[in-house]
């Protein structure tokens, strides 16, 4: 999962870094946690998204183990499954970010849909085994 998450920072550095003064990481980190989340959770179909108990940050549920923008949550005491109620707050930045009218995850998920990324490379970035070509 690893190779999953700094591929989805390294595109989101690539393609949006002109929106923000900051790295995707830390957008991802503080406040775009929840976009994060929906990237992930499009492509890894297993997995769900998770929230700390203070209501002030999401992340991924995968294969038992959970992740945010750093990649793996040691704390896991700290999270629990999102609620519906959950999603009904609003975890983005004060000011949304955008890349045309898409929000960054919309952007990022059609970007990865429009390469066609073959799922067998996804699998790998997933699995973070290794690809021999």
């Amino acid at each position: 999962m690893q190779k999953f998450i700094d591929f989805i920072i390294d595109l989101a550095n690539d393609e949006c870094e002109q929106l923000v003064d900051y790295n995707a990481q830390y957008y991802f980190r503080h406040g775009g946690c929840y976009e994060f989340a929906k990237i992930i959770n499009h492509f890894v179909k297993k997995s769900q998204i998770i929230i700390n108990n203070q209501g002030d940050h999401l992340g991924i549920l995968f294969d038992g183990r959970m992740y945010d923008s750093y990649g793996e949550i040691t704390h896991t005491d700290d999270f629990r499954l999102v609620t519906d109620l959950d999603l009904e707050q609003d975890y983005g930045m004060p000011e949304k970010l955008y890349v045309g009218s898409k929000t960054i995850s919309a952007f990022l998920i059609d970007y990865i849909e429009d390469i066609r990324l073959p799922k067998e490379i996804t699998r790998h970035l997933i699995q973070d085994d290794e690809l021999t070509l």
